[in-house]
């Protein structure tokens, strides 16, 4: 396998793990379930008010840490998106120039 296969493979690859985290993300964003955050489920009044119980302060803390969780994974899907976008572009740059290098080596070897 040469090195533009290589690259091609590599591309089909990466661009196949882009779909599945943009296609994972449009599903969760659509979800019923998605629509309203563990935020705003936390903002909520108790069924008692004024009684606050153990469980429910763990409850709390478990889903902040889940809001917080989902939160950093959103950027790094941002980021993933971005470097996705980079390495498209240095890859037709890169397949550019080689087509521009080789009538200078055709030539060369003649």
């Amino acid at each position: 396998m040469d090195n533009g296969e290589s690259l091609d493979a590599l591309q089909d690859y990466i661009d196949r793990c882009f779909q599945d985290l943009v296609m994972h993300k449009a599903q969760s964003a659509s979800s019923p379930a998605k629509i309203e955050t563990p935020s705003s489920k936390r903002s909520r009044q108790a069924d008692s008010p004024g009684t606050t119980s153990p469980a429910g302060k763990d409850i709390a803390e478990i889903l902040e840490s889940i809001d917080k969780r989902l939160s950093s994974f959103d950027a790094r899907l941002s980021l993933v998106e971005i470097l996705h976008r980079e390495f498209k572009s240095l890859r037709e740059s890169l397949e550019f120039s080689q087509r521009q290098k080789l009538p200078e080596r055709t030539q060369r070897q003649r």
